[in-house]
């Protein structure tokens, strides 16, 4: 309840370091950043044996809940993946410096280091996890 009444007003940024199934699994979902970090972050609504018991398909928790499965697949929740505990915590320090404490206050200025020509190619691609066309 609470993640729902801070959405838009704070930003609600999670550094998942472990296993969350359950109810749990559904609070990353409603967060607006979610990092997870490689080989130790799962998430799932239910888990590998149960699945294996209802369907009878063999899954590993990297399949059905890793960090890659969350950060690849579209409309997933996750977002960053760190490659231990202390690098998910740098990546969030990082983000959050870039952003307000709320919805009342301007976003930090920075000062900007890319070269003023700098080329990126279709940089709206690279925040949309799907394709999109721009002639229609």
């Amino acid at each position: 309840m609470r993640n729902t009444l801070a959405s838009g007003v704070v930003p609600a940024d999670l550094g998942h370091y472990g296993t969350v199934r359950g109810r749990g699994g559904y609070s990353p979902a409603i967060t607006d950043f979610t990092f997870m970090v490689a080989n130790t972050s799962y998430m799932f609504v239910t888990g590998p044996d149960v699945i294996k018991t209802v369907t009878h398909e063999d899954v590993t928790k990297d399949e059905l809940g890793g960090p890659m499965t969350h950060n690849s697949v579209e409309r997933s929740v996750g977002h960053f993946i760190a490659q231990d505990d202390a690098d998910c915590v740098r990546m969030i320090r990082e983000l959050m410096s870039f952003l307000p404490q709320n919805n009342r206050e301007d976003a930090p200025r920075r000062v900007c280091e890319d070269p003023i020509d700098r080329r990126t190619g279709n940089s709206i691609r690279w925040f949309r996890r799907s394709p999109i066309s721009l002639t229609t």
